[in-house]
């Protein structure tokens, strides 16, 4: 799965565009997916999408939210 590091620092759009690419890169359709709200120890908040594939494998991607809406890929847990 490392060819999802290539996301990695990435700016999209938004989040539906940003799925649409994990879809593409894969090549299996995203059956589920779930958001959470986390927070650092210095109270700046990031966001979690936990992301089960119809080959039931499961990635959690990290990010948050640049000045234009756009969003940014912070880390990648497997």
């Amino acid at each position: 799965m490392e060819v999802l590091d290539t996301l990695l620092c990435k700016k999209f759009k938004d989040e539906d565009i940003f799925l649409e690419k994990v879809q593409d890169i894969l090549n299996y359709d995203i059956i589920e997916y779930i958001y959470r709200d986390v927070f650092d120890f210095l109270g700046n908040i990031y966001y979690k999408i936990r992301i089960r594939l119809e080959n039931e494998y499961m990635v959690e991607f990290v990010y948050y939210f640049l000045e234009d809406d756009a969003i940014c890929i912070l880390d990648i847990e497997y």
